[in-house]
C-alpha cells in the first residue's frame, strides 16, 4: 500500500513548480510557528529539507528554532535501518555538515552530539527510518521513560495529503497535520508571514553570537532587514556586530539565526558548548598522541577490549592531572589570529613546501640554545629529546588536529607528492605554532612525571621566545591565493 502511495505522490510532486513549493512552505511554516505545540516547546526535532526537492522547506523553521534559543535536533542515520536525532548548534553549523548519499546534510557519525527523542513525522522515502524511530519513542513513552510528553506534527504539501483510510500502519499517528490550504480565486497564496520578520535587537545591545560551533559575546553596531534574495537564509533581519575583545577586522554582518539574547539561559548554553568543544579537542589530542599504541593479536587485529580499558584509565588519569599552561607571547597570538583569518576568511594558503621547514627550525633552535643559553650548554641530550619529540608530535598531529578544513585538500595533494618525506620536512613555522596551542592537552595524555613536564615547559617557553625573536625570518609575510580549481576541489572533499 505505502509503495503505491509513494509512486502516486511522487508523480504528483514531479509536476510542481519551485514557486509553488516555496509558497506552500511559507504558509505551512507560518502555521507551525504560531501553533501552541511550537510556542510551548523547549526542544524541537525537525528533518532537514533537501534543496530544490519537492517537499516542505524547513529552512525557516530551523532558523526560527535556533533564533528563539530552543534546542534544535536533526536526523543522523547510524545504520541502514536506524536513525537518531542530534543537536544542531547553528545555521553555520548546518552549512558545514557533510552531505549523505541522499543529498541531505547530516552530522558525521564520529561527532559527539547531544541526542534527543524524535518529535516529528513524515512519510519517508521508503527506508523506514522514521517509522522505526517513532516505534521506539512510543515504546519508551508507554513504559513511562519519556521525561516529557512529546507532540508530533506532520508538515506536508497539499499534493502529499492522502485519505486517512489509505494508511494501514499502526504507529503513524500525529497530533496534527499542517498543510497549505487550497488557494481561493484571487487570493494571495503567500499572504501569511512567518513570525520573527522584525528587528529583534537594537543598536548598542549586548548579544551572544555564533562563530563556528561556539557562542561569543558581541555588540550590535547596525541593523538591516533584507528581502528578495534567492536564498531564503539571506533574507530577514541582519546585524553588523563587534565581538567583545576581538579586533575590528572581525566585525561582520550576521543573520538573526546566528544571534541569541544575552540572558542566563543562553549563557549556560554558551558554557555547555565550550565544555563540549574542550572535551572534543581533548579526545582528538588523545587520539593523536596514542596513535599506533594498540597491540596486535596473532590475527593482526587490535585487542579492542584491552585498548578500551587502557583508554578509559588514561582518560581518568587525565582528568585528575593539573592543567598545563604554556604562555604564548602576545605577538605570536596575533600571528595565530592572522593565520586563522588568512585561511578561513580569506581562503588563502601557506605556500608549501616551506623554507625553513619544521625540521630545520627545530635544528636552528637547538644550535642557538647550545650557543647562547648557559643553562643548556651541556645538555645536548635534553635538547635532542625535545627536538625529536616535537618533530614526532607534529607529524602525528598535523593531519588530525592542526589543519583547517580549507587546507585539507592541500594536505592530501602534498602527501601524494612528497610520499617519501615526513610532513615536518614540508610544513613550516605557521603550522608548528598551532601545535603549541594543542600541546597542553597532548602532554596531559602522556605518562610523563611532573618534573619532566616542568623541564619541558621551560624549554617550550624558550622555543616560543625563539620564534618570536626570529618571526620575520620564520613566518610568511603573505599567503597565496587559492586557485578556482582548488576551491572547487575543497567542496568535494568531505
Amino acid at each position: 500500500m505505502k509503495k503505491a502511495l509513494r509512486t502516486q505522490i511522487r508523480s504528483q510532486l514531479s509536476t510542481l513548480l519551485p514557486t509553488t513549493v516555496s509558497q506552500q512552505s511559507a504558509q505551512i511554516t507560518a502555521h507551525l510557528l504560531n501553533s501552541k505545540e511550537f510556542q510551548t516547546a523547549k526542544n524541537v526535532s525537525v528533518y532537514v529539507s533537501k534543496q530544490g526537492a519537492p517537499e516542505v522547506s524547513t529552512t525557516q523553521i530551523i532558523t526560527e528554532i535556533l533564533r528563539s534559543g530552543r534546542g534544535c535536533f536533526i536526523p543522523r542515520c547510524v545504520s541502514k535501518t536506524k536513525m537518531e536525532m542530534v543537536r544542531l548548534n547553528s545555521l553555520s553549523d548546518l552549512e558545514t555538515l557533510p552531505v549523505n548519499r541522499m543529498g541531505i546534510r547530516e552530522p558525521a557519525l564520529d561527532e559527539d552530539r547531544e541526542n534527543a527523542l524524535d518529535m516529528g513525522w513524515r512519510l519517508g522515502h521508503g527506508a523506514g527510518y522514521y517509522d522505526r524511530f517513532l516505534e521506539e519513542m512510543y515504546a519508551l513513552n508507554a513504559q513511562g521513560e519519556g521525561k516529557n510528553s512529546t507532540a508530533t506534527i506532520a508538515v506536508a504539501l497539499r499534493e502529499q495529503i492522502v485519505d486517512e483510510s489509505a494508511s494501514t500502519t499502526e504507529h503513524q499517528a500525529t497530533s496534527e497535520i499542517i498543510s497549505a490550504p487550497a488557494p481561493s480565486a484571487g487570493s494571495d497564496p503567500v499572504s501569511t508571514q512567518a513570525p520573527g520578520h522584525q528587528i529583534n535587537f537594537t543598536e548598542g545591545e549586548r548579544i551572544l553570537c555564533f562563530h563556528g560551533p561556539l557562542l561569543y559575546e558581541a555588540k550590535v553596531l547596525k541593523t538591516d532587514f533584507r528581502h528578495g534574495k534567492a536564498n531564503p537564509a539571506e533574507n530577514g533581519p541582519h546585524y553588523f556586530i563587534h565581538y567583545k575583545g576581538w579586533k575590528q577586522t572581525w566585525d561582520e554582518w550576521v543573520p538573526e539565526s546566528r544571534t541569541l539574547k544575552y540572558n542566563d539561559q543562553n549563557l549556560k548554553r554558551q558554557s555547555d558548548l565550550n565544555s563540549l568543544n574542550t572535551k572534543k579537542k581533548a579526545q582528538q589530542a588523545a587520539a593523536a598522541a596514542n596513535s599506533g599504541d594498540g597491540k596486535k593479536t596473532d590475527g593482526g587485529a587490535v585487542d579492542s577490549k584491552k585498548r578500551q580499558r587502557e583508554t578509559g584509565e588514561k582518560e581518568e588519569e587525565y582528568l585528575k592531572r593539573p592543567e598545563i599552561k604554556i604562555p604564548i607571547p602576545e605577538s605570536l597570538k596575533i600571528q595565530l589570529v592572522d593565520d586563522w583569518e588568512n585561511v578561513t576568511k580569506n581562503q588563502k594558503l601557506v605556500s608549501l613546501p616551506r623554507t625553513p621547514n619544521v625540521t630545520q627550525i627545530l635544528k636552528l633552535f637547538k644550535e642557538n640554545t647550545l650557543k647562547n643559553l648557559a643553562n643548556y650548554a651541556h645538555q645536548e641530550d635534553v635538547l635532542d629529546e625535545l627536538v625529536n619529540g616535537l618533530k614526532s608530535y607534529f607529524d602525528k598531529a598535523l593531519g588530525n588536529i592542526l589543519l583547517y578544513r580549507f587546507e585539507r585538500q592541500q594536505y592530501v595533494e602534498l602527501k601524494k607528492k612528497f610520499s617519501d618525506k615526513d610532513m615536518s620536512d614540508v610544513y613550516g613555522a605557521e603550522h608548528l605554532l598551532r601545535l603549541f596551542v594543542q600541546l597542553p592537552q597532548l602532554i596531559a595524555h602522556t605518562n610523563m612525571d611532573q618534573e619532566t613536564i616542568l623541564t619541558l615547559k621551560d624549554l617550550f617557553v624558550e622555543f616560543l621566545k625563539y620564534l618570536e625573536a626570529n618571526a620575520s625570518q620564520l613566518f610568511l609575510q603573505s599567503y597565496e591565493n587559492a586557485t578556482p580549481a582548488y576551491i572547487n576541489a575543497t567542496k568535494n572533499l568531505i
